[in-house]
């Protein structure tokens, strides 16, 4: 056998240095023998190098995402509406139907339900029941599958009808009578209760599956109707209060017990109540006399006693609770504020930057963070996203074109719609590319997606709905 046909695989490598580095056998052989030993430690160099460059333009690239995103694919919208709307559009609790209020008149309300699965629009016709109305309004429990419409006429006198907007069927009507006009209902968390206030002190109860009165309860007349009453999780209470330096009550639904709270404040154009989720709690707002400040206060809703205090320097606005019932959100004019309750510190203080706007800004379903739009001068404005746990900022949107007029959250909290005065709505992933949906030139003002996330339907300025899909 030949000697050649002996070599070992070494030796073939060798040979092959050789050929390629061609000055002449010995120095090769001399350099082969030298190099050979280091070649994988300089492989390794190299893929380490190479994978440090690529480290650093992935992240520049993302950086550069983050800052000036790409506009993304627009999509065609489900459904567009075009007309005169009576509030924004409202989604069932199963995201199969959306439905819409139109063409309020002396004669009633056209609702409007649209089918996600089959695009159908279905008209229907809420007609008044009293001769002589005047003045109505719709009110759609959380479910959205269920209406509640209050009139009242000339006379003083009230209707109140509840009706199965998807299988379009009137459950009940009750009357009552309101010297001053009052024609606020209330449903409860599951929609499966209406409350009924009146200006005499009685509280209708009603069960909405069987269409029966539960309860007819008798509180001390008011000397001014409350503005709002906070329902239980369970529905089976209620927190309310009348507006100046009058006590909060808390009314046993089934019972009909009253347990009688503090007073909460002296002006009521500034007091706002919120019950916590759990039930167990609830905030309130009121001034300081005579200034501009302003106390949060946080009590047992189920003895009044008072378990935490905050000082604002200013007038507030709106208030609210977090998921877990552990922090409360603040805001006015300037600035929002997250308050720990058991720390009863300020944990999350974020100050607008343009005191000629009103804030935009939202928290996530969870709790766990918050939206919050930064106006810019030329209109390009920034969403920036906090941890409303930490207070540390997480991640800024870059929102080109026209002025952010509305954030809204997807109910998995992982997800922002944001609606420009343009028209422009975006659906922001992360760190990719929004997703941009054009509907007009008008302003949008609300955002509403579907419980399953699959889905949004937006209002605009012009009174027209748009439903978009959501990838």
């Amino acid at each position: 056998m030949p000697l050649a046909d002996t070599q070992s695989p070494s030796a073939d490598e060798e040979v092959s240095d050789v050929i390629v580095s061609g000055p002449g056998e010995v120095g090769a052989r001399r350099q082969s023998a030298q190099t050979k030993p280091r070649r994988p430690r300089h492989i390794a160099e190299g893929v380490l190098a190479a994978l440090i460059v690529a480290g650093l333009v992935a992240s520049w690239l993302v950086i550069l995402q983050r800052l000036h995103p790409s506009q993304g694919a627009a999509s065609t919208p489900l459904l567009a509406y075009h007309g005169h709307v009576d509030g924004p559009a409202v989604w069932s609790s199963d995201s199969k139907y959306v439905s819409i209020l139109t063409d309020s008149s002396p004669a009633g309300e056209t609702v409007l339900v649209w089918n996600r699965a089959t695009g159908q629009v279905t008209k229907h016709m809420l007609h008044t029941l009293l001769a002589q109305s005047e003045e109505h309004q719709a009110v759609f429990a959380p479910d959205g599958k269920h209406l509640a419409f209050v009139e009242i006429d000339t006379h003083h006198k009230v209707a109140v009808q509840v009706w199965d907007v998807i299988a379009w069927r009137r459950i009940l009507t009750t009357s009552l009578s309101s010297p001053n006009g009052y024609l606020n209902v209330y449903w409860s968390p599951d929609s499966t209760r209406l409350v009924i206030p009146n200006e005499d002190g009685t509280i209708q109860v009603w069960n909405v599956v069987t269409g029966h009165e539960l309860a007819t309860c008798h509180v001390p007349p008011l000397d001014s109707l409350p503005v709002n009453i906070y329902m239980s999780p369970d529905g089976h209470s209620v927190l309310f209060g009348g507006l100046g330096p009058q006590h909060t009550y808390v009314l046993d639904l089934t019972a009909c017990k009253l347990l009688t709270l503090p007073s909460v404040g002296a002006d009521d154009n500034h007091i706002h109540i919120a019950l916590s989720p759990q039930g167990n709690r609830f905030a309130t707002t009121s001034p300081l006399s005579a200034t501009d400040e302003s106390m949060v206060q946080v009590w047992d809703a189920r003895t009044g006693r008072n378990l935490a205090n905050f000082h604002f320097t200013t007038l507030l606005s709106d208030l609210g609770w977090t998921a877990d019932g552990t922090r409360i959100v603040t805001s006015d004019n300037k600035e929002v504020d997250i308050l720990d309750v058991a720390t009863q510190r300020i944990v999350l203080k974020v100050v607008l930057t343009r005191i000629d706007l009103l804030p935009v800004w939202a928290l996530s379903p969870d709790g766990g963070r918050i939206a919050w739009r930064i106006a810019s001068v030329s209109g390009a404005d920034t969403v920036q996203i906090w941890d409303a746990v930490t207070g540390r900022k997480l991640n800024v949107y870059q929102s080109p074109g026209n002025s952010v007029e509305v954030v809204a959250w997807s109910p998995d909290s992982r997800t922002i719609a944001t609606g420009s005065t343009d028209g422009t709505v975006r659906v922001w992933y992360a760190d990719r590319s929004p997703r941009t949906n054009h509907s007009d030139s008008s302003a949008v003002l609300t955002i509403a997606w579907s419980p399953d996330g699959k889905s949004i339907a937006t209002g605009n300025l012009d009174g027209s709905i748009w439903v978009w899909k959501v990838n």
